[in-house]
């Protein structure tokens, strides 16, 4: 779950034009992984194989958020100079949702990787319900790590043996809060979320900070447009607007 904010009236210093935040999600889970993955590669290396790295996304491999924690994951594993086989498989629940879509992919995990991966990541809920469902039967035994699920799958995955991960924090305060500081001459901030289920939990704190800031700048929050009318409203923005995006 990604967001975002795009300030329309100001730019970056001058020092921090075209840099890179850190990677540190991807390098957090990548060190996680090492834990887990560090005796099999030992006994892996005496028998001349690579312990093989499964990354399951829930959406689509192009989503931003998708491609910096796939850099982000590679790039660590690359500097700590372990041998390993990583591959990266996308669920795409956005559009592939129905149980029966996910019980096919199901079996395409298990037929492609049927002689179960070292360690399996799984990124936000859908892909790791996916796993949770399927425990049993898909990658039984096999040490599983999350990142970025949400708090009503939290109490799932502690009960789940072999699991561990960071679960996902919804920061609309101190996010809204840097905005304002970033771009004081901000009259209005523009939120965007999308139509999943997942988007939902953003709604009651949208609403929270909309009472907060109301002294400062106006928070004007559109969840579920359709695309068209999403872009037709933001071609009209007056300039002193940022736009937040939470999906």
């Amino acid at each position: 779950m990604a967001f975002g904010a795009v300030c329309l009236h100001e730019t970056l210093p001058r020092e921090m034009r075209g840099s890179r935040p850190p990677l540190l999600p991807g390098c957090l889970l990548a060190v996680l992984a090492f834990g887990l993955i560090t005796a099999e590669n030992a006994l892996s290396a005496q028998a001349g194989a690579k312990p093989t790295v499964l990354l399951l996304f829930s959406h689509d491999r192009l989503l931003p958020v998708n491609v910096r924690m796939d850099e982000g994951f590679r790039r660590a594993m690359a500097e700590s100079g372990d041998q390993y086989d990583l591959f990266t498989e996308y669920l795409d629940a956005a559009r592939l949702p129905t149980k029966e879509q996910q019980d096919a992919f199901a079996q395409y995990l298990l037929r492609r990787y049927g002689g179960k991966p070292r360690v399996v990541v799984a990124f936000a809920d859908h892909a790791f319900n996916l796993l949770a469902d399927r425990r049993d039967t898909l990658f039984r035994d096999v040490p599983l790590v999350f990142v970025a699920i949400t708090n009503s799958v939290l109490p799932r995955a502690q009960t789940l043996p072999q699991t561990t991960g960071f679960p996902i924090a919804l920061r609309a305060k101190q996010t809204i809060d840097a905005i304002l500081s970033m771009c004081p001459r901000t009259h209005t901030i523009f939120a965007i979320s999308g139509a999943s289920q997942t988007d939902r939990l953003w709604d009651p704190l949208i609403s929270e900070q909309q009472a907060r800031v109301k002294d400062k700048a106006r928070l004007v929050y559109w969840p579920k447009l359709p695309l068209a009318e999403l872009e037709h409203r933001i071609k009209t923005l007056p300039g002193d607007s940022v736009v937040l995006l939470l999906s």
